[in-house]
């Protein structure tokens, strides 16, 4: 293809410019949000359970505990989250998930 000049100018936007292709990628990278979501609380459930029937603990306190070690937690979801951005490379994950099949 390269030798006869049919091959395209700029592969990744004229691949990646058709609607079918934009609407793939999108349900591609978002569709792992719910089941993390889903499994982040399950956790939480869990741990709140845990402390709550198992450890005995007050339900009151029991329910400050996870609140607190929320608190505590998120900002670190923030700050590893934009550090693994910039080390990754490039947004080649990004692309990779956007390739069309």
């Amino acid at each position: 293809m390269k030798e006869e000049g049919k091959g395209s100018k700029a592969p990744l936007t004229s691949r990646s410019s058709s609607g079918a292709t934009s609407r793939s990628c999108s349900s591609r990278c978002s569709a792992p949000s719910p089941a993390r979501a889903v499994v982040w609380y399950t956790g939480m459930f869990y741990e709140l359970f845990f402390v709550i029937q198992i450890l005995k603990v007050d339900p009151q306190f029991g329910n400050l505990v996870i609140a607190a070690a929320l608190i505590i937690g998120t900002p670190f979801f923030i700050v590893f989250g934009a550090l693994s951005d910039k080390m990754a490379a490039s947004g080649s994950s990004w692309r990779a998930c956007c390739w069309p099949p």
